[in-house]
């Protein structure tokens, strides 16, 4: 599965996930830039990082995606001027 996750300039990072149930997704945001972990059904876990470049980490908040908003998430689109994307998902599932 392929999906969008941002990082604190705005720039979309596509990742793919393995090809097997997604329980959960747990979401932790440093210095604006989404950084996840993708926990399958079978108890394996892949991490996704959206900077290859951050020179400083501060927590901006950590998330949990439950099951029942992964099809949600996976497909958020930010909105037309929207800026810190990171910030307005975070907002929007921070359930």
């Amino acid at each position: 599965m392929k999906f969008n996750i941002y990082d604190y300039a705005d720039q979309p990072v596509e990742i793919e996930t393995q090809n097997k149930p997604i329980e959960e997704i747990f979401v932790q945001i440093l210095s604006g830039d989404e950084i996840i972990v993708v926990a399958y059904a079978d108890n394996d876990e892949d991490e996704f990082d959206s900077s290859n470049d951050r020179i400083a980490s501060y927590n901006d908040g950590f998330y949990v995606v439950s099951k029942q908003h992964l099809d949600e998430w996976m497909n958020w689109k930010p909105q037309k001027g929207e800026k810190c994307y990171s910030y307005h998902r975070q907002r929007q599932f921070d359930r």
